[in-house]
């Protein structure tokens, strides 16, 4: 697998797209098809992910971001960049964001938070209760699929198992590396910083999310002094699955007004 798949024109404005906890970065290339047309779409991967090895990046999600900005100035030294990520990787796109928002035009944040536990904004304790299973499950595909009645809306449950049933010819994330993002995950707190955040912000979330609720995505785009915020409708958490459509015409006419 290539590290860093790439689709569009080189010659066109770059996006950088980092993934989400157990995805790999090329699963978001189908519905973002369209958007690849007009920019040149690149999906950096975090180590562990298909066939990259694991590495320890450090303990917290800013030292994924730093060793992502690294990966990105290799192969485009000194460029401007959309930046969007999903999830983990939106978490992960803020801390980015405020390591180099110098080189962010954009910033795109899909279901995701600024925080991982809030008084105000509990996460639901049956959801915290699954994902901290993950430790007890040895195969980190069935556990994906013990979760996929928190990802998705409930009418897409079986075609979204039997999507995950069909990568078993994929390499799956190696634990270590969920292990780390997940432990990563649990100290990620932006909120104080995000206001530095001037360039234009799109987020965007599940109406139906039960993973990261709407709640935080509004919340975060209200911390962020250039942000819009948009509900997905009839979807989840796996935006992808449930209103793939829906969110890639969202992103492009954000992109297309800046």
């Amino acid at each position: 697998m290539n590290a860093h798949p790439i689709i569009g024109n080189p010659n066109n404005p770059l996006l950088i797209y980092l993934h989400g906890w157990s995805e790999e970065g090329a699963s978001a290339k189908p519905w973002l098809k369209a958007i690849g047309e007009q920019y040149h779409c690149s999906f950096p991967q975090l180590p562990g992910t298909g066939d990259i090895p694991y590495r320890p990046l450090g303990p917290t999600l800013r030292d994924f971001a730093g060793w992502l900005l690294k990966e990105i100035d290799q192969r485009f030294p000194n460029r401007t960049f959309h930046l969007m990520g999903n999830s983990l990787g939106g978490m992960i796109a803020q801390e980015l964001a405020l390591l180099a928002p110098e080189r962010v035009t954009t910033l795109i944040l899909l279901v995701t938070s600024c925080y991982f536990q809030d008084p105000d904004r509990p996460l639901s304790q049956q959801v915290l209760n699954d994902l901290l299973q993950y430790q007890n499950i040895p195969d980190a595909r069935e556990f994906v699929i013990s979760m996929i009645k928190n990802y998705v809306i409930p009418q897409n449950v079986e075609r979204f198992t039997a999507a995950y049933r069909a990568l078993e010819v994929t390499p799956f994330p190696d634990r270590r590396a969920l292990r780390d993002r997940w432990n990563a995950v649990t100290l990620h707190n932006t909120h104080n910083r995000l206001p530095k955040l001037t360039m234009p912000a799109l987020v965007m979330s599940g109406d139906q999310d039960v993973l990261l609720p709407p709640n935080h995505g509004e919340y975060l785009a209200s911390l962020l002094p250039s942000a819009t915020f948009n509900l997905i409708p009839n979807s989840g958490h796996a935006f992808g699955l449930d209103a793939p459509g829906f969110v890639a015409r969202e992103v492009m006419e954000f992109l297309e007004k800046h």
